[in-house]
């Protein structure tokens, strides 16, 4: 029961913050307001001297559904608005880590398993007591 419970746990917090699955509300001709209102406070900001400037989210998730995180970045004209946007490489190595992880898990619940449980039971008066032994 714990595991279903941390499990939705899990995909209730990574769902509120994938960005990637936002990212497809974006469009060229947004105001930086209308942006942070779907993906939040940037990480960075890089200003150009000639009004130009580029938001930075690092290290974000591409979906609620997956570990894989890449940087994404959008690109404002002097005027404020989206110029054009994009990500960069997705790293996969936290995928990898988990899978591994979760293949370990597997295993340590294999071998913590019974393989036969043995039962007996006694009774004193109106009270009975089952103790039960796995091996």
């Amino acid at each position: 029961m714990k595991k279903v419970i941390l499990s939705f746990a899990v995909l209730f917090l990574l769902s509120g913050c994938a960005t990637g699955e936002r990212w497809s509300e974006i469009d060229e001709g947004m105001s930086k307001e209308q942006v942070k209102l779907i993906l939040g406070k940037q990480d960075q900001i890089e200003k150009r001297d000639n009004g130009w400037s580029i938001h930075y989210y690092k290290n974000r998730l591409i979906s609620g559904f997956s570990w894989d995180k890449t940087d994404y970045y959008v690109v404002y004209n002097p005027d404020g608005k989206v110029d054009s946007y994009g990500h960069g490489a997705v790293d996969t190595r936290t995928s990898e880590r988990m899978a591994k992880w979760s293949a370990t898990q597997q295993l340590i619940n294999q071998q913590n398993k019974p393989t036969s449980v043995n039962c007996t039971s006694t009774t004193n008066g109106n009270t009975a007591t089952t103790d039960c032994i796995g091996r």
